[in-house]
């Protein structure tokens, strides 16, 4: 029974990822991020029978996604049937293949100078804040680290927004690459890298993954057996990545990297790390613990995460208690045990948050998350080519944010960088109109 429920889910997932894909959904990238982090390992973890809790939490485990799976499928065929279906991968395709990049040059040259110059002032308050890059670690970058709702106008706060404009324009190596303007597109590459490596932050080089993601979709759309497997060396490649950027925290200073490093020693770490179910693969352990204490922990089954989205750009102090807690946060304290803690935070991938957030309940969540990949998909594909490459490199990199689980993280990264998009496209284009009309106005 365990097996075959294991067995089910993972099809189910791989089924989810198939259909989008035809699709050309953006969502697609959600759905491969919950087949690498749970659909695979959970059904390998039952297969090979290495079980850290009793088997009953494995089977609810499956049977828990089975039923969140199901209801997603049902939802997205109705939504199909009611609405216009969005395929933003064909939209870009044929964009690219009329020849429209050419049509932006102005918006990507603007685009472009915005980022350099946005990340030319990072690094300055970065020396400025520690008198070397070199001197810069993941432990500093987190003590130091400002809140939104209280920046002001210096270098540090603007700073601060280095990492969404880089969410904002990571579109541009896909478009630069396909203007055949290589330099500008390494160069882009080279600033989302630059940042990576400087800030520690993992998540800063979600755009880079889902540019080359994006393009290796719009090449090959009919999905074969040859396509799957480089998917899947892909998948790996991405891992890898992500547990080195982990493993390149715990050296501290880039100084004391530079001088201690040693590959193989690295390497071993690394696997060491893959081998022990250690980060990302292992998120998947926090949800089966809550299934396993059945939610048994303060400030569960209420919905804190969705409560928190409404109350979104609302700082806690000023919300009159309706803003919950940060329940990442909560949620920390429950896998630690000790919910004195106000620092440490965990993420139980997708499913284990709305498990945490309204317990067996958290199925009929499945069709908030198909409602919400046809919005996303809208939002994508009415706009123009370049802004779509954009949207991508935003809303990609916050699918994958909120399939590990950081489902609050993720939505307010990808709304503030869409907004932040927005204001570029109006500073660049609406104010100078609007100051030409004020003049017209004048003169007539």
């Amino acid at each position: 029974m365990n097996l075959i429920l294991a067995f089910i889910q993972f099809i189910l997932i791989f089924l989810i990822v198939m259909i989008e894909y035809r699709n050309g959904s953006v969502v697609i990238i959600l759905w491969a991020t919950l087949l690498v982090m749970f659909g695979i390992p959970h059904f390998v973890a039952v297969l090979t029978e290495t079980f850290i809790y009793p088997q009953y939490v494995y089977i609810y485990a499956s049977i828990f996604v089975i039923l969140f799976n199901l209801i997603y499928l049902l939802s997205r065929f109705i939504l199909k049937i009611m609405f216009r279906n969005y395929n933003v991968v064909n939209s870009i395709r044929v964009g690219i293949n009329n020849n429209t990049l050419n049509m932006m040059n102005k918006e990507s040259g603007r685009i472009f100078k915005t980022l350099i110059f946005i990340f030319s002032v990072s690094i300055i308050s970065i020396i400025r804040e520690y008198g070397s890059i070199l001197n810069t670690s993941w432990g500093a970058f987190y003590s130091n680290s400002i809140d939104i709702y209280e920046i002001g106008f210096n270098i540090k706060s603007i700073s601060y927004f280095t990492k969404y404009i880089i969410f904002a324009s990571g579109g541009l190596l896909t478009y630069f690459f396909y203007k055949k303007q290589y330099v500008k597109s390494f160069i882009v590459a080279g600033i989302i890298l630059s940042n990576v490596i400087i800030s520690r932050n993992r998540i800063m080089i979600l755009p880079l993954f889902t540019s080359v993601i994006l393009m290796y979709l719009l090449k090959y759309r009919k999905l074969r057996f040859k396509q799957i497997i480089l998917y899947g060396v892909f998948g790996f490649f991405i891992i890898y990545i992500v547990y080195a950027l982990r493993l390149f925290r715990h050296y501290g200073d880039l100084r004391n990297f530079i001088s201690a490093f040693e590959f193989s020693q690295f390497n071993q770490r690394l696997f060491e790390m893959l081998l022990n179910n250690d980060g990302e693969l292992g998120l998947r352990n926090v949800f089966l613990y809550f299934i396993y204490k059945d939610n048994n922990f303060l400030n569960f089954n209420k919905g804190h995460t969705y409560l928190r989205l409404i109350f979104m750009f609302i700082p806690t102090k000023y919300s009159f208690g309706l803003k919950p807690p940060d329940f990442a946060i909560t949620m920390g304290s429950a896998w630690l045990g000790d919910f004195s803690n106000t620092r440490f935070s965990t993420h139980p991938t997708l499913y284990g948050d709305v498990f945490a957030n309204f317990y067996w309940f958290g199925i009929i969540l499945a069709i908030f998350w198909a409602i919400f990949a046809l919005i996303i998909d809208r939002i994508i594909i009415n706009n123009c080519l370049l802004k779509q490459l954009n949207y991508i490199s935003i809303f990609g990199s916050m699918y994958v944010i909120i399939g590990r689980g950081s489902v609050y993280n993720g939505i307010f990264i990808g709304v503030l960088s869409a907004i932040i998009l927005n204001i570029i496209y109006f500073i660049y284009y609406k104010i100078p109109l609007i100051k030409f009309k004020k003049l017209l106005k004048r003169r007539t």
